[in-house]
């Protein structure tokens, strides 16, 4: 039987330390995702929530509590073994992008395939493939600085689509882009759950106005995550 939940953190503490300075980011925490919904959070610059996108994604351990992602515990992983489960279950889209310069559109997506244990024939068919998708064909050979910030965010998406996924992690997804190009990337991930219900996603911005594609909406306040209000989801 599938769990219910994607991810699920309980009593999840992290707390950053200098010398002898410690800031608390994340405070008993408490978060459950059922699987196929769409979660957008909101909070004030700082309040920490890269870090609990990271601790969801496995690229930072809590420092008590516990994570749980699609029935795995994650937080008793080892640092091998969070990167495996990464490339197995997880997609990531950052604000930005984190193309390699000195490869092409079609290697930079191509490279997570291969990260995930594909073959390089079929990590290029799958490729070329998902940028036919991004309508991202014609630009295949070029580099990330001959693209727009829209191409370059849905080139980073492909990216975050090769190992298909079952939990899309997003910060800031439209940050770095204009109203129109940040709706086109808006667009992509409504059509991309459309295609695929059982999609998970979590979504970090500022932007209020995101909040009516999303299932639920939390705020990160003092360390902890308050719920908000369930949305309609239609998308546009």
């Amino acid at each position: 039987m599938e769990n219910e939940n994607m991810i699920s953190l309980t009593d999840v503490e992290r707390t950053y330390r200098t010398g002898k300075v410690s800031l608390p980011v994340l405070q008993h925490l408490d978060f459950a995702l059922p699987r196929g919904q769409w979660c957008c959070i909101f909070g004030a610059s700082g309040s920490g929530k890269t870090t609990l996108l990271n601790v969801m994604g496995t690229l930072e351990a809590p420092d008590a509590g516990s994570v749980i992602i699609d029935g795995c515990d994650v937080s008793r992983f080892s640092r091998d073994e969070a990167a495996r489960f990464r490339r197995k279950k997880l997609g990531f889209v950052f604000q930005a992008y984190h193309l390699l310069p000195e490869f092409t559109v079609l290697e930079n997506v191509a490279l997570a395939g291969r990260l995930a244990g594909m073959t390089h024939r079929a990590s290029v068919a799958r490729a070329k493939e998902l940028l036919s998708q991004m309508q991202l064909i014609e630009r295949i050979d070029h580099r990330p600085s001959e693209l727009s910030g829209g191409e370059q965010q849905r080139t980073s998406i492909a990216r975050a689509l090769m190992n298909h996924p079952k939990i899309l992690l997003a910060d800031e997804p439209t940050g770095n882009l204009d109203e129109k190009t940040g709706m086109t990337i808006l667009q992509l991930l409504v059509d991309l759950r459309k295609n695929d219900p059982d999609l998970s996603i979590v979504m970090i911005t500022h932007n209020r106005e995101l909040a009516s594609f999303a299932d639920r909406v939390v705020t990160l306040s003092g360390g902890k995550l308050v719920e908000e209000k369930e949305t309609d989801s239609n998308g546009l």
